[in-house]
Formats: structure tokens, C-alpha cells, sequence
């Protein structure tokens, strides 16, 4: 798939200035890290407390703006020519669309996130007790359920309505707002936006990275006795990085789908075995209180800052959290934008989000709550092994006590590492797309360009790990998720200003059809104009 693109059509602009941007913040937290620690501690508290309301509203905002769409004539657009075929079959759309943002995270996460809110439980719930398990069970669904995957939904309609729809051959934010700036994302301010984008970007990657290599390393401890080492975290990540190059090099139709569907099947696999041998009951029970809480109090859990308890609970959580996947958006964009071409806007908006949370969802009740089941049965003390052991151990010695631990602990080694791989994919991908000048329908970034933002995620990954500015890096990507906000809020803004421009909704006496739906339009103009 990946055709033309020589290395002319880099954009050294872009490129060149982001690489300078990294290494100079690379070096100053690697220079004095406990000066830098404190700053980014002061930043952190700063964005997550003072202007933690802005992402709880952002977020809220864009679901609402989803539902709008859906319930529009916005919706039925196709992104594409009438003719248009989707490039990849369903299951391998919703495949793609899933392992692209989950990765290591999800199997980190899924697994343990619910005994930190059994142990510290929001709304005063008592330690520990039913209500804190109720809690616990509800807010994984939460985190990683419907309303965040919205905000990517919407930054891909952007992106793909003007690929797919404006047929404008490049695959940038900056070239997004030009309704907005006009000729001044040919300028500086465009390349500042892009700059910016890449660099949140990287610093939300190097997030996941630092979750799940040492995840991996107690894996590989439990299972082959080898001790967690920054030898054994070098190897992963350099394994890490071999695979994501060797896959990207065969494009979207052929390395990173296979590597996609790989990775659904596997998971499949692991959680119906769970589901059959360990709690089956507990697992489906407790799921269902957890939907039913979270639909009950939704908007409380969604707009929750705590300003006069104090606990921080809605500031750890649910802003880090929102904040964190801010920085991914944008790229989310490209990606789902790029892999979506023949579908219509509510098939891509609900595609993501049906499939981001559904996944999701499945992942937290089927190994959350057989690990929830443990402790609630004392089979396995969890939460005291959370607070001696750390959170990678634990979840190492919970895979290994379920049912069929023996059999399931390497498959789900196997699973993370592979759903990293996946992710950092889609990031490569979309960091090759935003430093290349033009990418036409049916072509992919520069296939060297890929694979060498997948070796610079890797190669900064191992930089920061041995000199300690790992943490402090991942504390930057929720500094840089402020001004994404802004930027996705623009990008919303000039998606909603091109669509009324190309296509006059209120006019009655003309029709084109777009996807099976009737559309009024301004019949003054033809349909060519109208695109």
C-alpha cells in the first residue's frame, strides 16, 4: 500500500524542529532531575487542580457533540466518493480501531485499577467495604468507556471529512483549521501547531511505554525467574521497537492489520477461557452493578472536582486520566481518518466508540473482576500485595492465580507486549503523517518515515529509562494536553464551518445522496462544487 513519497516530501519543517524540541527537554530533565521533578510537580498540580474543570467539560462536550451528529442530517455523510468501498472489512476496521489507542495500558489497567478505588473509594465510601466495590467495579467503565472515546470519534470526522470528503492530500492538524486561519497554517502558527501536536504526542506514548515495560518485566520475572533489571527494560523496549518497524513496513493492509487481528483473536481467546473457567458468575454479576452504577451517576462521576472534600480522588483519576488521552486525539484522528475511507460519518463515529468501549469494557469486567473476585474470596490478598508489591507484581501473581493461570500468564504476556506494538503502530503512523508534505488517498507516509519515528519512540524511551526522566516526561504529556484542547476545539469548530459551506442543509428544491440519504442542497451549485 505504501507508494511514492521519496524523501523530498518530508517536511523539514515540521521534522527537524520537534526532533531539537525533544532532545532539549530530554537533556534538561536528564541534566538536574529533582529541580525538573519539582517544576513538573508544580505544573501537574497546577493543570490537574486549578484547570482540572476544563477537561471534565471538554470531555463532557464532546459526547454531547457526538449525539448531535448522530441525531443530524451530519451524520449520513460519506467520507468519500459515492462509489467509495471501505478498504477493510468490518471486524478489521473495529480491530484496528480498538488496538489502536489500548495497547499495554488497557492490560495494565483492566487488571488492577479497581482495588486502588477499593482501597481509597470515592463519595466517602468506607475502605474496602461493598459501596467501595460497587465504586470500583463502575469506574474502569468509566475511564476508559464512551465518553472519552467521543473525543477521538470527533477528531477523526474532522480529519477524515476533509481527506476523504475535501480530498485535500494532507494529513495535519494545522491544514484542518485553515477555514479557521487561512493561509496562516502556511506560515509559522501552522508549524508551531504541528510542532506541538508531535511533541504532546510523544510524551502521552512514552506514558504507555512506561506502563508497560516494567509490567512486562515482572512477566518475564515470574514466569522465566529472570530479575527486573534496566537490562531486561532495554530488551523489551528494544523488541518492542524491532516489531513495530518490521510491521509498519508492510503498511496498513498488510502489518499493522495483521498485527491487529492477531492481537483481537488472542484477546478473544484469553478472556472466553477466563470467562469459562474462573468466576463466571461473579465476573457477569458484578458487571452488570458496575454499568448500573456508572449509568446512574454518569454526570456526577463525568463533572465531579471534589472543591470542597478535597480528596483528590476526581483530580488522580478522572482528570489525569482525561488529560492523557487528550494528547492522544489528535493522532487518534489521522489514524481512525486515514483507515475509514467509503464510511459514512456516524459509521466512523460509532464505530470508534462502539468499539473503544466495548473492548474496553470486556477487558475490565473479565480480568478486573476475576482479580476483584480474589480478594473478595481470599484467595489472593491483593490490595495488601498492591501496597508491598507494587502494581506491575501484583498483577503479574493475579494472572497466575486465576483459573488456568499456567496456561493463561504467558498468553497474557504475550497480549500486552503485542498490544503496545499495535499502538505505538497507529502513533508511528500518524507522526509520519503530520512531518510529510502530501498524502494522496491511496498512499501512506514514506514507509522510512514511519519506521523511524517507531525507532526515535523507542530509542527516547530507552534514553529517559536510564537516566531516570522517564516519570517526569509522562507528567509533561498532561502539561501539553491543555493547549490540545484548544486545538480540538478548533478542529471541531472547522469541521462544523466547512460542512455548512459545501453543503446548504436548508435548501429544499435540489437533492444529492449520500449514502442512501436524501440531502437538501443550494441547487446553484453542482455536486463537484459542492465537495
Amino acid at each position: 500500500m505504501f507508494r511514492r513519497n521519496d524523501s523530498k516530501s518530508l517536511n523539514h519543517e515540521v521534522f527537524w524542529p520537534t526532533i531539537l524540541a525533544v532532545i532539549i527537554v530530554s537533556a534538561l530533565i536528564v541534566i538536574n532531575p529533582d529541580a525538573s521533578k519539582k517544576v513538573v510537580g508544580v505544573l501537574f498540580s497546577f493543570f490537574t487542580g486549578q484547570l482540572g474543570t476544563i477537561y471534565l467539560w471538554f470531555v463532557f462536550g464532546c459526547f454531547i457533540t457526538t449525539l448531535f451528529i448522530t441525531f443530524s442530517k451530519y451524520g449520513k455523510i460519506k467520507l468519500g466518493n459515492r462509489t467509495d468501498k471501505p478498504e477493510f472489512s468490518t471486524f478489521t476496521w473495529l480491530g484496528m480501531i480498538f488496538t489502536a489507542n489500548t495497547g499495554a495500558g488497557l492490560c495494565y489497567w483492566a487488571v488492577i485499577e479497581w482495588a486502588y478505588y477499593m482501597e481509597s473509594p470515592p463519595y466517602g465510601a468506607a475502605s474496602g467495604s461493598w459501596q467501595a466495590s460497587e465504586w470500583a467495579a463502575a469506574y474502569g467503565l468509566f475511564h476508559w468507556g464512551f465518553t472519552i472515546w467521543s473525543t477521538y470519534a470527533l477528531c477523526a470526522v474532522a480529519m477524515a471529512y476533509l481527506y476523504h470528503v475535501k480530498k485535500k492530500p494532507i494529513l495535519k492538524v494545522s491544514e484542518a483549521l485553515r477555514v479557521l486561519m487561512g493561509d496562516k497554517v502556511d506560515g509559522w502558527m501552522g508549524k508551531v501547531i504541528d510542532i506541538f501536536f508531535i511533541f504532546a504526542l510523544i510524551a502521552g506514548a512514552s506514558t504507555s511505554m512506561g506502563l508497560g515495560t516494567p509490567l512486562l518485566a515482572a512477566a518475564l520475572n515470574k514466569t522465566f525467574g529472570i530479575a527486573p533489571s534496566m537490562t531486561v527494560n532495554s530488551v523489551i523496549v528494544a523488541i518492542w521497537t524491532i516489531l513495530v518497524v518490521v510491521c509498519v513496513g508492510g503498511g496498513l493492509s498488510k502489518g499493522i492489520k495483521w498485527l491487529s487481528n492477531f492481537n483481537i483473536w488472542l484477546a478473544v481467546a484469553i478472556i472466553t477461557f477466563i470467562l469459562v473457567a474462573g468466576p463466571t458468575w461473579f465476573i457477569i454479576n458484578t458487571f452488570t452493578s458496575g454499568v448500573g452504577v456508572l449509568l446512574k451517576n454518569i454526570l456526577q462521576m463525568q463533572l465531579w472536582t471534589d472543591s470542597v472534600g478535597k480528596s483528590g480522588f476526581p483530580q488522580g483519576w478522572t482528570i489525569f486520566y482525561w488529560a492523557w488521552y487528550i494528547t492522544y486525539a489528535p493522532s487518534m484522528g489521522i489514524y481512525l481518518a486515514k483507515i475509514s475511507k467509503g464510511r459514512t460519518v456516524n459509521q466512523l463515529l460509532w464505530g470508534s466508540i462502539g468499539a473503544g468501549t466495548f473492548g474496553s469494557w470486556l477487558f475490565f469486567s473479565v480480568f478486573g473482576n476475576s482479580a476483584m473476585n480474589l480478594q473478595v474470596s481470599g484467595a489472593l490478598p491483593v490490595l495488601e500485595q498492591l501496597k508491598e508489591l507494587g502494581a506491575p507484581q501484583t498483577i503479574v501473581n493475579i494472572m497466575s492465580a486465576i483459573p488456568g493461570g499456567n496456561i493463561i500468564m504467558p498468553l497474557y504476556v504475550l497480549l500486552a507486549f503485542i498490544g503496545l506494538a499495535t499502538a505505538q503502530n497507529s502513533i508511528a503512523y500518524a507522526l509520519a503523517a503530520v512531518t510529510t508534505k502530501q498524502i494522496g488517498e491511496n498512499d501512506d507516509p514514506a514507509r522510512w518515515n514511519v519506521m523511524l519515528w517507531a525507532l526515535l519512540l523507542g530509542v527516547i524511551a530507552l534514553a529517559l529509562m536510564f537516566l531516570g526522566g522517564l516519570k517526569p516526561l509522562q507528567t509533561v504529556c498532561v502539561v501539553c494536553s491543555l493547549p490540545i484542547v484548544a486545538m480540538c476545539i478548533a478542529l471541531f469548530r472547522s469541521f462544523f464551518i466547512s460542512v455548512n459551506e459545501d453543503f446548504d442543509f436548508k435548501k429544499e428544491n435540489e437533492v444529492i445522496i449520500i449514502d442512501d440519504s436524501v440531502y437538501a442542497i443550494d441547487r446553484t451549485r453542482t455536486l463537484d462544487e459542492s465537495k
